[in-house]
């Protein structure tokens, strides 16, 4: 990573200048029925060359639709919003829109309050681009302690202006909450150098992929890179982390220290040849499937907890040169024992497992290990601990070329 946890929490905070102003002076009611947008871009605009805005407790209704919608922000400028604050989107039938938007600019902090979205209210059927914060072309933004719930598309959006070539690079996300959000919690679709921690992203459903995080490059000339996803809780979502890149890039992704639960689907799901992604001492319980690796390369598992899966608890399909080192897989499967806790398939190659940990537990997962199909080649099982892995067997190899030595069974 090329930034600094003190370059992105306090560089863009230093760079505003000493004005402040209130909303309520600008005409702002907080009553929760009258349109403040206008009043809330006036405070704004009133410091355009840097400056404080804080926003005192209550409820202020905001137009976010059109290119005037929502409150735009300017460089070197800081959004306080109080505990007791809410900005919420006046419901519409558009089928995008930003409640805060922050296009094309730089060291800007949005900091504590909530913003809710017209996700109940929403008078139309189309589209999934209504987003809370929403971050495009702009580079030093710090996002923290911001709860964000309720909209039609993302709670927290990260790319490019669509009008503008460059993409966002050096974004903090910190101590923020995404809930009820109807497509994802946060997306990442052109975006260098961000950094996510200590956030909830929770109760994602609605649209797909529904994820509590989404890293997916949206065009050919799209860049997801040197992302750092760390000490975050996912949970009740449909996918808990999508990593996905079917165009454009993705290189260096790092997942640590995360908690993984109750995803209806999929915990960690990394698909379409996704470089470099690092998954490592992660908590991933109780989802229906914990980790699915799928058409990628070079990914790394390490010293994770992946338990209690529903039916596998790792599958790799169509994955290469994956290194599965020193996980616990535990638990994962169901009462007929139909599932494995790894499952192995789809010409997945040149694969290594060693010094893992796999068990049965409340339930009986079929296999420990299942290298299910001759297409998948030159796969390593080597040094782990398969005592008591599988109901039927500690490993099930219908591969080829398979290397099976020094595990304990």
């Amino acid at each position: 990573m090329r930034w600094t946890v003190a370059s992105l929490l306090f560089g863009c905070a230093g760079t505003a200048l000493p004005h402040e102003v209130d909303v309520r002076s600008f005409g702002a009611t907080g009553d929760g029925q009258t349109d403040d947008t206008a009043a809330l871009q006036a405070a704004i605009d009133s410091v355009a060359d840097g400056g404080t805005i804080t926003i005192p407790d209550g409820t202020y209704m905001v137009n976010a639709v059109g290119d005037d919608g929502g409150l735009q922000l300017h460089s070197n400028q800081t959004l306080e919003l109080t505990d007791g604050a809410i900005l919420e989107v006046i419901p519409n039938d558009a089928i995008e829109y930003g409640l805060v938007r922050i296009y094309g600019v730089h060291d800007v902090v949005v900091r504590g309050g909530t913003l809710i979205g017209d996700r109940a209210g929403h008078l139309g059927t189309d589209g999934e681009w209504g987003h809370g914060v929403n971050i495009r072309a702009s580079q030093g933004v710090l996002v923290d302690h911001v709860t964000a719930r309720e909209f039609w598309g993302d709670g927290f959006y990260i790319g490019r202006n669509l009008t503008e070539p460059p993409a966002s690079h050096g974004i903090a996300i910190t101590r923020c909450v995404a809930d009820s959000n109807r497509r994802q919690g946060l997306s990442i679709t052109d975006a260098s150098d961000v950094m996510i921690w200590n956030n909830l992203f929770t109760n994602t459903h609605g649209t797909p992929p529904e994820a509590g995080i989404d890293l997916e490059p949206s065009l050919d000339n799209r860049i997801v890179q040197n992302i750092d996803i760390r000490d975050n809780q996912f949970s009740a979502n449909t996918f808990g982390l999508l990593v996905v890149r079917y165009t454009g890039v993705v290189d260096h992704v790092s997942v640590l220290d995360n908690q993984m639960t109750t995803s209806s689907q999929i915990g960690i799901y990394l698909d379409g040849t996704p470089t470099a992604v690092a998954v490592e001492r992660n908590a991933i319980d109780a989802n229906a499937i914990g980790v699915e690796i799928q058409g990628t390369a070079g990914s790394i598992l390490d010293s994770n907890a992946i338990t209690h899966s529903a039916q596998q608890g790792l599958v790799l399909d169509g994955a290469t040169s994956t290194q599965v080192i020193r996980n616990r897989i535990e638990g994962n499967g169901d009462p007929n024992e139909t599932y494995d806790n790894v499952s192995v398939r789809g010409s997945s190659d040149a694969n290594l497992f060693q010094a893992n940990v796999v068990r049965v537990g409340q339930v009986l997962p079929r296999y420990g290990i299942q290298i299910a199909t001759p297409d998948c080649e030159r796969n390593s099982i080597i040094d782990n601990d398969l005592t008591d892995s599988g109901a039927v067997g500690a490993v099930s190899d219908f591969g080829t070329d398979t290397v099976i030595h020094g595990n304990s069974q």
